[in-house]
């Protein structure tokens, strides 16, 4: 990856940032990796919530009800993994139903 100097306060390498970001998404997507990669983040996200609040034990008995979806489905990374968080701190709050 390359290196770029950045100087915020300057606004210096701003413009050179923005591109390799924008660069890096159409990388992303033309690879085909974006949904996969926001579909483990929500995982991983999701995991981490349950297990702080519930314990390992607690994800365990529900992990089968997580399904986030296909790689290329709607964009879990901001939507999907919060609406099963709820559904399962609920569900473990008063008797998990799916």
């Amino acid at each position: 990856p390359a290196v770029l100097k950045v100087a915020a306060r300057a606004g210096e390498g701003l413009g050179d940032l923005i591109d390799a970001i924008d660069d890096h998404y159409v990388w992303l997507t033309e690879k085909g990796d974006l949904g996969k990669r926001r579909r483990i983040q929500a995982e991983r996200w999701l995991q981490k919530s349950i297990c702080g609040e519930f314990g390992a034990k607690g994800y365990a008995l529900v992990r089968a009800e997580l399904d986030l979806g296909p790689d290329n489905g709607p964009d879990v990374a901001t939507k999907g993994p919060f609406e099963k968080q709820q559904l399962v701190t609920n569900g473990l709050t008063v008797g998990f139903k799916g």
